[in-house]
């Protein structure tokens, strides 16, 4: 469970940051007491208007953990298969270098 907050924390704060009432000052007036209170800030409308402001750090790291997450077991599958450090194993490499002792003597 505890893996999951931060895809659910990014997905608040994106939601958070992009309202309108807060950050555009955008009002919407009620004529009667007892109209539905709208704040033109819905789920469609958000995802349709999507703008590079305060909010957008948010809403890729939202959809960089949503995807990581659940696929992460099978990208590190994918790259233990691989093994990229395999092929480099006949590699020796000896720089005749001292030890760190003897490299400190001026």
């Amino acid at each position: 469970m505890l893996l999951w907050a931060p895809v659910i924390y990014m997905m608040f704060s994106y939601w958070f940051l992009s309202n309108n009432q807060i950050f555009d000052n955008i009002l919407f007036i009620k004529q009667k007491v007892n109209d539905i209170t709208l704040n033109g800030h819905s789920v469609i409308q958000d995802l349709a208007n999507v703008t590079i402001d305060q909010s957008f750090p948010c809403l890729v790291m939202f959809g960089i953990l949503a995807i990581l997450i659940p696929f992460g077991k099978l990208f590190t599958a994918i790259v233990n298969l691989i093994k990229p450090g395999a092929f480099d194993v006949s590699l020796k490499i000896d720089e005749n270098l001292g030890n760190y002792f003897e490299a400190l003597e001026v």
